[in-house]
């Protein structure tokens, strides 16, 4: 039977070549030209159609924009000829938290598959013709439903809550530390190992709110004087989560007045835990009434942050939405 798939394009290195005017790589190649490069086995059983939604790298992607590709996508499925599966192209800069982001908007039985590439069309063993063979051949699968957003990178299947970029250029960057993927596919042949347990789904009305990332380091950390435009706050603490003396009167200034404030580690893999008591440490700030970011690291919890004030959750609800797993 035929499988509709939807292709769409934000940019990324999957599309980029060298250009000698601008002496370095650019976005160059749009979703036909990608396609073109894939030879299918079975051409005949696929219907891709290709949507160019933008043209960026991976770092000019916003939360807005994939508010907007998630509309885009609740749009198509419902056309009476909805299709099976997506299959979306980006950079893969900042594809940990587009991915999870999107899990975060959608609640449908359809996959999703975000992919790219490290390497450019310009250089040798360019990777991103067989991660879109590969993404299109699981978008298209019964076998990938109700499994939330993926990303398919590398010859693996990675959940969108676990995946993240683990090196600037190693061509198998993308990675799950602590976790591995979800699947792995050869071909046309797949296989999924489990079913993603941790997801959840909110209905932001738009994505404007602004969080500021606070990342711990040895020493006193002089805080800009901007903080004080921000809504929320996500501490990159070590170890357990743990903060420093210095950063607890700030802290607590910012709950007294009620802007959400999320404590996860700074480390690639583990959670929080109110183990210390010291001052600064992750069991006073809790006490404090920090929240902590069980389960996902710094940058995601700034989108999920911020998917929650866009949803209008209370103080109260936020927690909620941080603790549900516990």
């Amino acid at each position: 039977m035929m499988k509709k798939i939807v292709f769409i394009t934000t940019g990324g290195t999957i599309s980029m070549k060298y250009a000698h005017e601008s002496g370095g790589v650019v976005p160059s190649l749009f979703g036909k030209q990608l396609l073109d490069s894939i030879r299918f086995e079975n051409k005949e059983d696929l219907a891709i159609e290709v949507n160019d939604f933008c043209h960026v790298g991976g770092g000019e992607l916003t939360p807005s924009i994939y508010l907007e590709l998630s509309n885009l996508i609740k749009r198509y499925l419902a056309r009476e000829d909805k299709p099976d599966g997506f299959v979306i192209s980006q950079g893969t800069d900042t594809m940990e938290e587009t991915s999870f982001l999107l899990d975060l908007l959608l609640d449908i039985p359809e996959p999703v598959v975000i992919t790219g590439s490290m390497r450019n069309a310009s250089e040798m063993s360019y990777d991103g013709t067989v991660n879109l063979y590969h993404s299109i051949q699981v978008a298209g699968s019964a076998k990938a439903m109700n499994k939330g957003v993926m990303v398919c990178m590398n010859n693996n299947i990675y959940a969108a809550m676990d995946v993240q970029k683990t090196h600037a250029f190693n061509v198998a960057s993308i990675a799950a530390p602590g976790r591995g993927p979800i699947g792995s596919i050869l071909g046309d042949r797949m296989i999924f190992y489990y079913q993603p347990l941790l997801r959840q789904h909110c209905e932001p009305e738009h994505l404007n709110h602004n969080v500021f990332i606070v990342k711990t380091g040895i020493g006193e950390l002089p805080l800009p004087s901007v903080l004080p435009d921000y809504d929320g706050f996500v501490i990159e603490g070590t170890g357990l989560g743990n903060g420093q003396a210095w950063m607890e009167p700030w802290i607590k200034e910012q709950l007294a007045q009620k802007k959400p404030v999320i404590i996860t580690t700074r480390c690639a893999e583990g959670w929080v835990d109110s183990m210390y008591a010291y001052p600064g440490s992750i069991g006073r700030l809790l006490e404090a009434g920090v929240i902590p970011g069980h389960g996902v690291n710094g940058v995601k919890a700034r989108i999920k942050l911020i998917a929650a004030l866009g949803s209008k959750m209370t103080n109260k609800e936020i927690k909620s939405f941080f603790e549900w797993d516990l």
